[in-house]
């Protein structure tokens, strides 16, 4: 029979390393996102493999080896042991999970995900419903068959489906300082309204290209409105 391999790695799972865990899903709830820290069967989080999740039952008589023995035990009834209760060291709140709260290792994996060794070149920051709708990757948690989307695959004004947010902008909140450097690098550079010439915040000279105070108009076009003689002169700048 195949051994399944363990979950993948993560510094803040703090399941059995050695095992594939089991994840409990109500049939009225979506699997949890590969790559997400998700609660396991043995109540410990583990990094949801990239391979898709088999539905397993009780009623299961042959399982694959390599499965968690707890999260095995906990499917068929089994009564789980009590977890010693700490309290988390960044929330403060009472946790059975080692000194960090579940959610603050949640929060602390997506930020450390896109930053592992051997990660792919572009990062998963959101996700395509069936129906063709964008997800970002917040909201596609609660989204069932989903496809990922890369960077490249959105652009700047690419909005969720559900929330209605930029989903790189919740991409850069979710998965951290990676996926914030890439949003800083695919917003376009503040350009004048007129002449749409990016501004240039060294040329200040009167007819400069840079922003003049605070209106979305260059020094260039702003001096050559006020230059104009014409008394029923309309330009971009004055409308």
């Amino acid at each position: 029979m195949t051994r399944l391999d363990p979950n993948p790695p993560s510094p803040y799972a703090d399941a059995d390393p050695d095992h594939r865990h089991l994840y409990p899903t109500p049939h009225f709830f979506p699997a949890p996102l590969p790559g997400s820290l998700a609660l396991t069967g043995c109540l410990a989080l583990a990094v949801v493999p990239e391979q898709p999740l088999a539905e397993i039952s009780p009623d299961t008589t042959e399982l694959p080896d390599g499965l968690c023995p707890a999260c095995v035990a906990a499917m068929r009834g089994v009564e789980r042991p009590a977890r010693l209760m700490t309290t988390c060291r960044t929330c403060q709140a009472s946790t059975p999970h080692a000194g960090l709260c579940a959610l603050c290792r949640q929060e602390a994996h997506a930020a450390w995900w896109p930053t592992r060794a051997g990660q792919p070149a572009e990062q998963i920051v959101a996700y395509r419903a069936r129906t063709g709708a964008p997800y970002c990757v917040t909201c596609a948690r609660q989204e069932t068959d989903v496809q990922p989307l890369t960077a490249a695959q959105v652009t700047a004004d690419t909005v969720c489906g559900f929330c209605g947010g930029q989903v790189l902008a919740v991409a850069a909140t979710t998965l951290g300082d990676v996926i914030a450097r890439h949003v800083a690098a695919e917003q376009p550079a503040p350009a004048c309204a007129a002449c749409r010439t990016p501004f240039d915040p060294a040329d200040t000279r009167h007819d400069g290209r840079a922003r003049h105070g605070l209106t979305d108009h260059c020094r260039r076009c702003v001096d050559r409105c006020h230059e104009s003689s014409d008394a029923f002169h309309v330009c971009a700048v004055c409308r």
